[in-house]
């Protein structure tokens, strides 16, 4: 029932706290600024009518095996050259955000479980550059992971799912690198990169999302390579309104609706990838939309291998079409595009 924070430690203050109840404080249960850098093992910080923990100005700090929860705020709070790790918390129930990380916070979280929160599970900011491996990151009533207005970040290892919105989106200008994370069982897509959006992807397992498993709209432009987008209950990735991207070496196979589906002046550049055993078209171009395919293999989708319609206008240069159910490559209804030197064959 502090009148400030619960526990402050700044100016190199350290110290260890452990299995202590922090609650009901009106700024931070806890606070550590200017080179603090204290740990904090197996306490419950709660209910607080701010953040739960704020680290900032060169703040540090050490937290394992904290429940971090049912904070008016975010759970965690990372700003302005904060820099703690963050090892098997558990970071719930908060009313924004389950970790926030801004105005260059950086920090370390390994193995924590965030869930149940009322904003995004992680949410990365103006430089906010922090480390997350082996998370769980589920169950938030927004976004698993929201990064944006040039946020960047490294997440590695992660299970991100069953969030109401995108597993991960990205906007406006952020640069985040995901590799090897497992994102899945989404309300809506389970990338979702728009409004000038980057971002690198590489060797993510992406599968049974509400939506397209990976969406690209309004400016959008990440980088996705050696990613498995599969089994997907729309579009195995959906290019729109704009959106371009740069897709080499994935294997996008299996999903409900066409493999790729390109509208809108959408722009992407696909190479080398498998586009396969999907249950409609294998890629789609339609009302208007553009893009570049070259050295792909697209086989055994059960509807048109390559269907273009509507003033859609591709290229597709050298990829090998093949084992087609029905016609390889259907253009009609307006449909335009470059299609050149490519190998369309049944085995």
């Amino acid at each position: 029932d502090g009148k400030e924070s619960g526990i402050f430690v700044h100016d190199k203050g350290a110290g260890l706290f452990e299995e202590n109840d922090i609650t009901l404080n009106t700024l931070s249960g806890v606070e550590i600024s200017t080179e603090g850098q204290p740990m904090f093992r197996k306490n419950r910080v709660f209910d607080g009518l701010a953040t739960g923990i704020s680290v900032h100005d060169l703040g540090a700090g050490s937290f394992e095996e904290n429940e971090i929860f049912n904070n008016a705020l975010s759970g965690v709070n990372i700003e302005s050259g904060g820099n703690p790790m963050m090892r098997r918390n558990y970071v719930h129930g908060g009313k924004e955000s389950g970790i926030y990380v801004h105005n260059c916070g950086y920090g370390i979280m390994e193995e924590n479980e965030i869930l149940n929160n009322a904003f995004s599970g992680v949410e990365i900011e103006s430089k906010g550059n922090p480390e997350l491996r082996r998370n769980r990151i589920r169950g938030g009533l927004m976004n698993g992971v929201f990064v944006h207005d040039e946020g960047d970040g490294l997440l590695e290892d992660n299970e991100i799912f069953a969030n109401a919105l995108a597993g991960v989106y990205v906007t406006t200008n952020a640069d985040p690198t995901l590799k090897g994370n497992r994102i899945h069982s989404g309300i809506k897509s389970g990338v979702q990169v728009g409004d000038n959006g980057l971002g690198t992807f590489i060797q993510n397992e992406i599968f049974d999302n509400e939506l397209a498993g990976v969406t690209v709209e309004t400016g959008g432009n990440p980088t996705l390579k050696e990613n498995r987008i599969h089994d997907g209950k729309d579009s195995g990735v959906y290019v729109h309104n704009a959106g371009k991207g740069i897709f080499q070496n994935n294997d996008i196979v299996g999903n409900t609706m066409s493999g790729i589906s390109v509208e809108t002046a959408g722009d992407p550049e696909f190479i080398d990838n498998r586009i396969h055993d999907g249950q409609d078209s294998g890629i789609a171009v339609f009302e208007g939309g553009l893009g570049s395919f070259k050295d792909n293999q697209i086989f055994a989708n059960q509807g048109v291998q390559v269907d273009i319609a509507t003033q859609g206008n591709p290229k597709l240069l050298n990829n090998k079409i093949h084992d087609s159910f029905h016609s390889a490559v259907l253009v009609h209804d307006s449909g335009e595009g470059l299609i050149e030197m490519n190998e369309i064959y049944s085995c």
